[in-house]
């Protein structure tokens, strides 16, 4: 379907690699859902435990601020990047897993798959916004974790937060 010889984006291993890839996961059932079954757990643990942090959050201080404080973008939108990115997951797996909604899907053809999804701007953008989403979601939750554990002063510090940027 698309020219092997030129690849698209440099480091990916090309069609027989991933394709390879996507049928050893098939053929490896118990691994495969086992897998599955953990990232759904730590999913939902996720979803509750952001939930009742939310909660916690609101009863102890059931009004706003009057003045507004220097906290940033991702600190005041944890729940809605939280959203998105439950959002992101459920139609990647109906497009990229399921072929629910990818213009042409073919059961394990991973490469074809996504080479025909990102050819496709709308998608190419959904995938860039749920991207931005998720790092500002995993920077302000690596920068805010230890902070919220008690193993760094309150408000954090620079390098904590240079460091968990750069993970993100």
């Amino acid at each position: 379907m698309f020219d092997e010889s030129r690849p698209l984006v440099r480091g990916f291993a090309g069609r027989a690699r991933i394709d390879a890839y996507a049928r050893s996961l098939r053929e490896a059932p118990v691994l495969l859902w086992s897998v599955r079954a953990l990232l759904a757990a730590a999913f939902v643990v996720h979803v509750v435990l952001a939930l009742q942090l939310a909660a916690r959050k609101r009863a102890a201080r059931p009004t706003g601020y009057r003045v507004r404080t220097r906290d940033r973008w991702a600190a005041r939108t944890m729940l809605w990047t939280g959203a998105a990115i439950g959002v992101f997951v459920a139609v990647h797996l109906a497009n990229l897993t399921w072929g629910l909604l990818h213009p042409r899907f073919e059961p394990l053809a991973v490469y074809d798959n996504v080479v025909t999804l990102f050819h496709a701007s709308p998608w190419s953008a959904f995938y860039v916004v749920a991207v931005v989403a998720l790092g500002a979601h995993i920077a302000h939750g690596l920068w805010s974790a230890p902070t919220s554990l008690g193993l760094v002063p309150e408000r954090g510090t620079p390098r904590l937060r240079r460091l968990a940027r750069g993970a993100a």
